[in-house]
């Protein structure tokens, strides 16, 4: 039907019709029918007299059967040729074979670079190979020949650069002979070795197996090593490409290749390495895999590799990083230096790629390199003058942050506690004034928190110098007073609070001054606790840190408002209430904010008030004897018993107060039973001592304490 429509002399305009309808349900015909290859024929047949008439139409329909006719030849003709395995042609293979020529013929160029690319990623120029070493009659050889000669040329135009192609291969391509025609270069002008470099260099591009004739490798490296003056671009990216293949196929071991190797890289370092490069695994390995490389050219290999972010590249690349310690450090410097652009986004994809991978020792070996060189790489940065290259490096800030080398020298702390502040300060100035974009609060986020690891690497060597650095740069201290004043984002506010409540501990623990103090105004600091769960807890530390402090009278770096009675009460209250509901790790911390309020309230003379309230009595009730928030109610136990007042032992009715002490007091007996810790022992002592419970209660748990010979 489709032949009856394609020979009549009806509209040529029809044909779009026919493309649109026809051919998809002779598609199906096709797939479903008997005699394959008898309808492969007659299809290809249409095909070649569609592309005749193709010039006629208008370019709405040209365009419509361009696709219909690619689509077809994509999807039924050239799988149905690779399937079959043929050998030689006979007549119908040679009609099949025609098609596809035929389809060179039309005007658009992308669409047929698009179908070149296809031919040469299915392996079609490997089977013309076959085929041109077996025709029998000459216009069989014509056929593969011109099929050989469309696909080399419309490649080579497209990938290699400019050269007057169609004239350099249509005479390359008479004068070879057909017997292993692009194997040998023996006795071959220059002419000839082009063809069969541009040939097998497209042919190996589409190859999964590299499978290497040796007597071409030998040929190639006599011509290459009598090479006097630098050869053209496309023949030195073709040669170089070729045997970076002989070299990933295990044949780079041969001596006469490393004196090829070394004949090409002296010609690489004379020209535009980009326009002599190729995007394949080959190119990379070789690199990183030879001693005589210097780290300059590995570097620009590296930048042009990452220039591609499809999957493909990405898997390769972290390939080479696991199986190369030199890959790495190149890439960390990479990252250094790309402040914007492609390559930045492309190392940010991989840094974050490289996170998602279940390789736990491969992340652990990139982070050793990558805490070595990153006081290289701030040192750069520090000297920078975007505001881009921070944002840049935060994911691989995360990476040293939850894989810490475990064996970090404190020279390497050091020095980037003295360059990290300034980069944070000068990052969030630049970016304050546009607006604190999400980027900006996540990469500020990344930053503090890999300060408090600096911080807490520097206390497990028990050296307050990294410390220090921070508490004395005004310019650190001024911009996280600003991140906590004005921004609402809920993870760079639980940031600012952890790394503040650590650097408050460490000037706690060593006992050291800060060049600034940083203002919270207590408001805005109770409102951020009590308002958001992940800011709770860090808030809540905050606050017990600087309770402690405040209490001791030292010269702390934060500086809190003092509450008003009110605020101290609903404060002490608040807490109370969170601590009811929350996880042992928040309780510790509110068990510590609940000690050092009821100690300050004695200033305020409401000691004894906060003391009586009855949410302190069912607290007692809730926590669990051997958590962490045991011990440190244990700790609270003696200021809240010695805020008690005095009480009426042989009283007929006894306080909520004194139930509770009557009840705690026999739970922490039961305690001491089984521990026989010195700190219930103390409490219990105390508990007799004020007199804050009922006398023959006072009288029973004398007689208990004494039976446990106590």
């Amino acid at each position: 039907m489709l032949l009856i429509l394609m020979e009549s002399s009806g509209d040529i305009t029809d044909y779009k019709h026919l493309f649109e309808t026809v051919v998809p349900e002779t598609i199906l015909l096709l797939c479903c029918n008997e005699h394959m290859l008898n309808r492969i024929i007659k299809l290809a047949e249409i095909i070649t007299l569609s592309l005749k008439f193709i010039h006629q139409c208008d370019n709405s329909t040209n365009q419509c059967l361009i696709t219909g006719i690619k689509n077809v030849l994509e999807n039924i003709i050239v799988p149905f040729l690779m399937d079959s395995n043929i050998r030689n042609l006979n007549e119908g293979t040679f009609i099949i074979m025609r098609s596809i020529l035929s389809f060179y013929y039309i005007q658009t160029n992308k669409t047929k670079l698009t179908f070149t690319i296809y031919l040469m990623n299915v392996g079609f120029l490997t089977l013309l190979e076959t085929l041109d070493s077996s025709y029998k009659e000459k216009h069989q050889f014509l056929l593969v020949r011109s099929l050989i000669f469309e696909i080399l040329v419309c490649l080579s135009e497209n990938l290699l650069g400019k050269e007057n192609w169609k004239s350099l291969l249509i005479h390359g391509l008479l004068k070879l002979t057909c017997k292993e025609a692009f194997i040998s270069l023996k006795g071959k002008d220059q002419c000839e070795v082009t063809v069969i470099i541009i040939f097998n260099y497209f042919k190996l591009l589409e190859c999964k197996r590299f499978d290497f004739e040796e007597t071409y490798l030998r040929d190639l490296s006599d011509f290459i090593l009598n090479w006097e003056e630098i050869p053209s671009e496309p023949i030195l990216k073709a040669v170089w490409f070729e045997f970076s293949v002989a070299f990933l196929n295990g044949q780079g071991k041969m001596n006469y290749i490393q004196k090829t190797f070394k004949k090409i890289l002296l010609f690489l370092h004379r020209c535009n390495i980009r326009k002599v490069y190729t995007h394949h695994p080959a190119i990379l390995y070789w690199t990183f895999s030879n001693s005589f490389v210097n780290k300059e050219f590995r570097k620009n290999i590296m930048i042009l590799w990452l220039e591609n972010n499809d999957k493909a590249s990405q898997n390769e690349i972290l390939c080479c990083l696991m199986a190369s310690k030199e890959a790495c450090t190149l890439f960390l410097e990479i990252v250094a230096t790309s402040a914007t652009g492609t390559i930045a986004e492309n190392v940010l994809s991989l840094l974050l790629l490289l996170l998602s991978k279940d390789e736990t020792v491969f992340v652990e070996k990139f982070s050793e390199e990558a805490w070595v060189i990153l006081p290289h790489i701030l040192t750069k940065l520090c000297s920078s003058a975007t505001n881009n290259t921070l944002e840049n490096i935060s994911t691989l800030l995360t990476i040293c942050s939850e894989s810490i080398s475990k064996n970090i020298e404190m020279t390497v702390l050091l020095r980037i506690s003295y360059l990290l502040p300034t980069i944070i300060a000068n990052y969030y100035k630049k970016v304050i004034n546009n607006g604190m974009s999400k980027i900006a609060c996540d990469t500020l986020n990344r930053s503090f928190l890999f300060a408090i690891v600096i911080m807490e690497q520097a206390e497990i060597k028990n050296d307050k110098r990294v410390i220090l650095t921070f508490l004395n740069h005004d310019k650190f201290l001024t911009t996280l007073e600003s991140c906590y004043s004005l921004t609402n984002d809920k993870n760079l506010c639980t940031s600012v609070m952890v790394l503040l409540g650590h650097m408050l501990q460490y000037q706690l623990e060593y006992i050291v001054q800060s060049v600034k103090t940083v203002q919270l105004p207590t408001e805005k600091f109770i409102e951020m606790i009590f308002g958001d769960p992940k800011i709770m807890s860090a808030g809540l530390r905050l606050l017990a840190l600087f309770l402690k402090g405040f209490i001791s009278k030292m010269p702390l770096f934060i500086r809190i408002s003092s509450p008003t009675t009110i605020e101290l009460r609903s404060l002490y209250i608040h807490i109370h209430m969170i601590c009811a509901q929350a996880n042992d790790e928040v309780c510790v911390w509110c068990w510590e904010c609940l000690q050092y309020l009821l100690t300050l309230s004695k200033q305020m003379k409401l000691q004894s008030h906060l003391a009586t309230l009855p949410y302190t009595q069912k607290l007692f009730l809730t926590c669990t004897p051997g958590s962490k928030a045991w011990v440190k109610m244990l700790s609270f136990l003696p200021v809240w018993i010695s805020s008690q007042p005095s009480t009426n032992r042989r009283a007929l009715n006894f306080s909520s107060a004194q139930k509770s002490l009557s009840k705690l007091s026999n739970k922490l007996l039961t305690q001491l039973n089984n521990l026989n810790d010195p700190k219930i022992r103390s409490i219990l002592l105390q508990v007799l001592k004020i007199g804050a419970i009922p006398s023959y209660l006072t009288s029973s748990l004398k007689e208990k304490l004494i039976n446990r010979r106590l």
